[in-house]
């Protein structure tokens, strides 16, 4: 019998462990382990079925018979032990009864336990006031038409998982214990004491039922999940649900919680599917989520830190304290709704599917938040129905088109991203500018950046609707040869650097204004300059098949200034003079250089232009020649005879000679 195993409350009989081994190489073996030392080897968790000698399957044979009886299990060798498989009410393994019961002689132990397995079959396990301890799992109602039944009996069932499916049903008694709860397939399953289940519990299929007969307190999660608009419910009969994580509903598969007491989520709580409502008690620690067409009603009480709408779902917000920290809205028709303004110490983030839009309706009310991004990575986002936006760091806009309003702040990035369009209110005052990925940023006032500002990727462009003033620098570079562009629009631009093209990628200036930085730097990039009323006040760099074009407009004396020590013209790049079709009295000059102290520049010009690193188109001649007020300059400072060219004559031009454009 069980209760003269030496093993104790582990329940192995010393005829299963110690008959195992009939082979005569194992009668040394068999003495031992039958002996004083088989508790020890229990103990350290080497049992019958040990992986050294294999773990075995058995199935009951025979309708009210005891478990611990050998004669009643197939194959020979039972009864299934610590670390057997026990099948009750099932075809295998071969001589097993497909509508079998058995019942507990004394505490038992046992790895696994499948009660109905069968088609049409039924399983029946009688506890007789035992104790049986499965460490694994316990199915009941394996097969859809089988049948498992738990009868205790003033027994107790402690099992690592509880599984009940199809047909059958489970009542705790209020001592059992299971670490985790399926409800699966139809299944139904009652708890009489808030420690039945202990770390998670998944309601799951059409019809599943877990009816609570006290409080649900779990370390993990509660997945309610029924099959598409079919539920899977848990009815809790006025008591609380406390866990870690609450899915009601999930991928889109309907879940409901019924005749409901307080629900604390103590990290996130899921409507999926269907409609959910938080009450006044209910409490989400971190996240609310409405997911797949569900929808998720807040209460007024509701203190989460984050909220998502995702994959059609919509949230609804009733009060400022709801969210504190973040909401994403996220994939097609995904909806935020908010009933008050939305306050977060971090970001809005609102993107779609492609071009189809993820909304946030603000109903009038104001968004403050750290980051704003309307449409992201290229997909569409929108507010509708806005009052006031206040981010307190970044906006941006992504996918489609969004203008700033009067009322509305950017602190420091305004950014239009992957063939996003933003344009920015007079009353914008961010201090930097970007268009990303074929984004357009249009600006309307020279306050609305300040510090700095770039145009970056392939079609990129900053369309400027005022002076461009920033203290620090502005970039234009796209994608290898596919240019980014700035379009001034007539517009003027001061800046620190002032990057046309970096990191081998080309940039471009439209439509110049006068143009004054401290350092013009280019790369791989053409610029045209126009105007003559451009200044480099440092560093002037053209490098890596760069060409830069001064141009005057017809009537100009004036060219491009450099006011620094730094002129740099590689092998590859040129710098052309394109002086108009008249020749102005007195100086009449395409390029200035500041002279050093006490010099003058004629003789580094001159050998950039022997080099055909500055090339003239002009209608007479130039000279490189120092104009005595600080400068060296190309240009003339008279209408030239022929007969009195100087020496450092650049140009001898019968005829006027202009350059092709293009």
């Amino acid at each position: 019998m069980a209760n003269s195993n030496p093993c104790g409350e582990f329940a192995v009989p010393r005829s299963t462990f110690c008959g195992r081994f009939k082979n005569k190489k194992f009668s040394e073996i068999s003495r031992i382990f039958c002996g004083s030392t088989i508790a020890l080897l229990i103990f350290l968790g080497i049992g019958a079925e040990s992986s050294v000698f294999g773990q075995a399957t058995f199935g009951a044979i025979g309708v009210n018979v005891d478990w611990s009886n050998s004669l009643s299990w197939t194959p020979g060798g039972g009864p299934p032990g610590l670390l057997d498989t026990a099948y009750i009410g099932s075809s295998s393994p071969i001589g097993a009864s497909a509508t079998a019961s058995v019942f507990l002689s004394g505490a038992t132990n046992v790895a696994q336990l499948s009660i109905g397995r069968s088609a049409g079959g039924t399983g029946t396990l009688n506890l007789n006031g035992q104790t049986l301890n499965v460490s694994g799992t316990t199915e009941l109602g394996f097969a859809s038409t089988a049948t498992g039944i738990v009868l205790h009996n003033g027994g107790t069932l402690n099992t690592g998982s509880m599984r009940v499916r199809n047909l059958s049903s489970f009542a705790y008694a209020v001592a059992d214990v299971s670490n985790n709860l399926t409800v699966d397939f139809g299944g139904t399953v009652t708890t009489a004491n808030s420690g039945n289940v202990t770390q998670a519990v998944l309601v799951n299929i059409q019809d599943s039922t877990l009816n609570l007969g006290a409080n649900l307190h779990l370390v993990e999660d509660l997945d309610i999940r029924g099959t598409g608009a079919n539920v899977a419910t848990v009815n809790a009969n006025s008591f609380s649900i406390y866990a870690r994580d609450i899915y009601v509903g999930r991928f889109g598969n309907h879940g409901e919680i019924i005749n409901r007491g307080t629900i604390t989520a103590t990290r996130h709580l899921e409507s999926s599917g269907g409609a959910f409502a938080l009450g006044a008690n209910d409490s989400v620690a971190d996240q609310v989520r409405a997911t797949n067409s569900g929808t998720l009603f807040l209460h007024a009480n509701t203190a989460a830190l984050n909220g998502q709408a995702v994959s059609g779902g919509t949230l609804h917000t009733v009060a400022i304290s709801n969210l504190s920290t973040s909401a994403l809205v996220n994939q097609q028709s995904s909806l935020l709704n908010m009933g008050a303004d939305l306050v977060l110490s971090q970001d809005l983030d609102i993107r779609g599917t492609g071009v189809n839009v993820a909304t946030v309706n603000a109903n009038g009310f104001d968004i403050i938040v750290r980051d704003v991004f309307v449409g992201r990575f290229g997909n569409h986002g929108e507010i509708i129905n806005r009052g006031t936006i206040t981010a307190t760091r970044h906006l941006e806009s992504s996918g489609g088109s969004f203008s700033l309003n009067a009322g509305d702040s950017v602190a420091n990035q305004v950014r239009a991203t992957s063939g996003g369009s933003l344009s920015l209110h007079a009353n914008t005052a961010a201090q930097t500018g970007i268009a990303l990925s074929g984004g357009t940023l249009t600006t309307a006032a020279t306050t609305n950046l300040s510090t700095s500002a770039q145009a970056n990727g392939q079609g990129s462009l900053i369309n400027l609707g005022a002076n461009l003033a920033l203290s620090g620098d502005l970039e234009i570079f796209g994608t290898g040869a596919n240019a980014a562009i700035v379009s001034a629009n007539g517009f003027d631009i001061s800046a620190n650097r002032f990057y046309v093209g970096r990191f081998d990628n080309s940039g471009e200036l439209l439509n110049d204004g006068a143009i004054t930085v401290n350092q013009l730097l280019f790369d791989r990039s053409s610029l045209d300059l126009t105007g003559g009323d451009d200044i480099v006040q440092d560093v002037l760099s053209i490098l890596d098949n760069s060409k830069l074009n001064v141009i005057q407009s017809i009537g100009d004396l004036n060219g491009l200034t450099l006011n620094g020590n730094s002129l740099t013209i590689d092998a590859t790049s040129q710098m052309v003079l394109d002086f108009d079709g008249q020749v102005g009295v007195g100086v009449d000059w395409g390029f200035r250089w500041i002279n050093p102290f006490g010099d003058n520049r004629v003789a580094s010009l001159t050998a950039l232009l022997n080099d055909g690193r500055i090339a003239v188109n002009a209608p007479v001649a130039t000279s490189i020649f120092d104009g005595g007020d600080g400068y060296t300059y190309i240009g003339y400072s008279t209408i030239p005879e022929p007969s009195s060219l100087c020496l450092l004559t650049l140009v001898a031009a019968l005829g006027f000679r202009r350059r092709a454009r293009g």
